[in-house]
This record gives C-alpha cells, structure tokens and sequence, in this order.
C-alpha cells in the first residue's frame, strides 16, 4: 500500500526535525587542555593551532554561516512572495558552500491578498560543529532581522533588511573562545519572468567586531585580543516553480560570493596578528518538494553547494549538502508565519539550525 501525501510528508518531517534538534544541542562541547608543561619547552601536544588565535583558524566557517543565515532570513521573505510557492531551502553551510539566496520559507501564504506593502520579522538560531583535528570548534549563532518591502508589478517585489547577530564559539584547540555581534543592510529583489520564474537577488553589507581569548598552552595564562571586519555578500539565483495537483516543485541555479576582511591587532601578549581576507563563493542548486493543504502548506527541501573559489581559515570542504523541512501557515489575509529546521553536512562541518518567520501586509 502507498502512503497517503499528508502521511509522507509528516514522517519525512520528523526525521529532519530530529537530526537538526540533535545537532542544535543545548551548549558548547568542553574544551580540555591537551598540553603539559615540560621544563621551559613545549611537547608535542602543544603543537599544531594551540597558539594561535581562533579567528585565523575558524574564519573560513564561522563568517560563512553567519552571512547564510543573515542572507536566509532576508530570501524566507522573498520566497513567501512567489505567488505559487517558491522553494525552500536548508542553507546554513558551515565551511565554504554559501547559499545565500535559498528556498526559504517556501510558501506562498499571506501572498494572495491585494497588500502591496509588506512589513517582516523573523529571527534564526544555527549551531555550527568544526570536527578537523587540530582545528575543532562549537559555534553557536543568533539571529534577527527586520524589513520592508514594495510590489511594483504582480510579480516583482523589491526592498531593504536591517539585521543584528551574535555569536559565542568556543576554540578547543587553543582553549578560547570567540565572540561576536554586528550589524547588517541588506536590500534585496525578485524579478518575475512569469508566474512559475523569477530571478531573484539580494546583496548585503555587515560591520562586526571580535572578542577573542585564548589560553598560552605553556603557562595556561589568559591571552585576550579583538579586531572588527567589513562583510559583504551576495548572490542571484534563477528559480523556478510549479503547482501541480495540490503539490508544490521547485528548483532553483545560482551562484553566490562572500567576501570579509578583518583587521589586523596586537593581543594581550604582544602577538601581532595580520590581517586578514576570507572570500567564498559557490554554485547552488536546490529542488523542493511541497503540499498544499490550503492554509497550512509543509515542504521537504535538499541542497548541493561546490565552491569555486575558497580561502582563509583551515577549513577547506569544497562539497556541501544539505536538507530541511518547515511548515507555513496563512492566518489571515496579509498575516503568515513559517517554522523551519535543517542541516548542512560536509567533510568536516555539520550545521543545524531552526528559524521562525512572520510576516504582514499592509493598505496604504
């Protein structure tokens, strides 16, 4: 016997919802000291990042997790505009692959009233896990942002973000931690072809700053240091999606590029620590699977990322992949919501995150 839709869809559900919650964990793995002192020398445990700063090390997945996520929240309120229901997306890579510009919500609630004026909310929460040796962290992100935006056609939305994070990560192999906040402006826009194509884009600029501490792995003493950086981001995509018989098919190509630079500093101890740049950018493909059950409309989504171009940091995993399912809800005319989790998954990252959006429409 088949399972019946509504059937499927919910077990498929569960399933990710129950990896991604497993992964997001309630907190930050504890770091041991694999160093011993040895007369005035260091041994072999201390070689390898135990002396060096976090931000050197973890740079090449922390920034890009945090740009997809800021990015996420602004494409949810871009993909709930396709008015038969874009596709969604799990794109919280950790290392390298950034896909800015994913499904999103991938539902097309709240859509269908006359409202040319959309004012949005939404707010994300991602766990990132760096397992290479000699390199591992535990990164946790948090999330929001605000926006407006303006139809000037059926099919064509354009408008603006304004956006907070904060991240606390813990640096095992030097027994340190990295904590940051900044701010971002993100204008964005969807272009529609017809009713089942849009190219859609979104750019973006963050200013943020570090707090980083570590500990010397001689003496065990308490080295601190900070820097800011200039981040910015964007991406287009070509997305295309169809209605067939109370399902909903997406899929969606592009490309995406990040690129930040963050400032050279001294750390407490006198350690100079240069400069330096981190740039990412990726080839995107996703596909979309969606029901509609009239006002409530869930969805399963997967995601292949290959960057071209990657540098800084240690991390280098080129292939990312990743799923995750949501559900959107139409509460009234103009008024939906969407609740989503996912994961992204390669060589030596693993991300999970959970994100909640609301949105409403406005008569002028």
């Amino acid at each position: 016997m088949f399972c019946h839709p509504k059937s499927l869809f919910v077990t498929i559900a569960v399933a990710v919802l129950t990896i991604s919650v497993s992964l997001l964990g309630s907190g930050h793995a504890n770091a041991q000291n694999s160093c011993t002192t040895t007369g005035y020398t260091y041994d072999a445990a201390c070689e390898g990042n135990s002396a060096n700063a976090g931000s050197a090390v973890t740079a090449s997945s922390t920034v890009v997790t945090a740009a997809n996520a800021t990015a996420n929240l602004v494409m949810n309120r871009v993909s709930s505009f396709r008015a038969s229901g874009s596709a969604p997306g799990s794109n919280r890579a950790g290392k390298g692959t950034i896909n800015l510009l994913g499904f999103g919500s991938g539902a097309a609630a709240g859509e269908s009233s006359n409202e040319r004026v959309g004012i949005w909310l939404n707010g994300n929460y991602t766990r990132v896990v760096g397992s290479l040796t000699g390199a591992e962290f535990d990164s946790m992100l948090y999330s929001g942002m605000l926006g407006i935006d303006f139809r000037p056609t059926k099919n064509s939305l354009i408008g603006i973000g304004f956006g907070y994070e904060q991240s606390d990560t813990d640096t095992e192999f030097n027994r340190g931690t990295i904590d940051s906040t900044g701010y971002t402006f993100t204008p964005y826009l969807s272009l529609g072809v017809d009713d089942n194509i849009s190219i859609d884009a979104v750019a973006g600029y963050s200013r943020m700053d570090y707090d980083l501490e570590r500990l010397d792995p001689l003496t065990s003493s308490k080295i601190t240091g900070g820097t800011d950086s200039n981040r910015y981001f964007g991406s287009v995509n070509l997305v295309v999606d169809y209605d067939v018989s109370n399902f909903l098919l997406g899929f969606r190509v592009g490309t995406s590029y990040i690129s930040e630079e963050q400032d050279a500093y001294a750390e407490s101890d006198g350690t100079s620590e240069v400069a330096q740049k981190v740039t990412v950018g990726s080839g995107n493909v996703g596909l979309r699977l969606g029901y509609d059950g009239g006002s409530a409309q869930p969805y399963i989504g997967g995601t292949y990322s290959y960057d071209y171009d990657d540098s800084g940091g240690t991390y280098d995993g080129r292939n990312t992949f990743g799923v995750n399912a949501g559900l959107s809800v139409t509460l009234t005319d103009g008024v939906f919501f969407n609740l989503e989790a996912g994961g992204t998954m390669n060589d030596d990252v693993r991300t999970a995150s959970g994100s909640g959006t609301v949105r409403f429409g406005v008569n002028f």
